[in-house]
């Protein structure tokens, strides 16, 4: 593993370095603010929602300004994105998904009965849609 990549994921307090398989593509100051950092980082795997969401939570102890976006080796499937939904949806709500969620392509899908239903969908997909910006999945949601 690249000394670089394991010194950034201990300064964020993470201390599994193994379980993370990525390398930086690229760690430079900004060209237009030297007290910026660019970072690209290469993920050889699509994130599980434990990982992924121990590096976010490690993301608070930066107290540097920072550009961060990914790239991956392998890229991350419908199925990949389902399994990520499904993980956050439990951890946040700290409950089964109680909406019909399928996948195809680039595209998750999310299905309910009732009217009632449609702002807490409309939430959800926004909230997850943000996640997966964040991470740069090129994939969307829709109901």
């Amino acid at each position: 593993m690249d000394q670089k990549i394991v010194r950034f994921l201990k300064s964020i307090h993470i201390e599994n370095v193994d379980d993370f398989d990525m390398s930086f593509d690229l760690c430079v100051r900004n060209i237009l603010n030297n007290q910026e950092w660019d970072m690209v980082i290469l993920k050889k795997n699509p994130w599980t929602y434990n990982l992924l969401n121990q590096f976010i939570e490690g993301l608070n102890y930066i107290t540097y300004k920072y550009n961060l976006s990914f790239s991956y080796l392998n890229r991350p499937t419908s199925y990949d994105v389902l399994d990520l939904f499904e993980n956050w949806y439990q951890s946040t709500f700290k409950i089964r998904c109680p909406f019909e969620v399928s996948c195809n392509e680039n595209k998750i899908v999310i299905a309910y009965d009732n009217k009632e239903d449609e702002h807490e969908v409309f939430m959800l997909i926004k909230d997850f849609q943000s996640l997966l910006s964040f991470i740069f999945y090129d994939f969307f949601i829709e109901s």
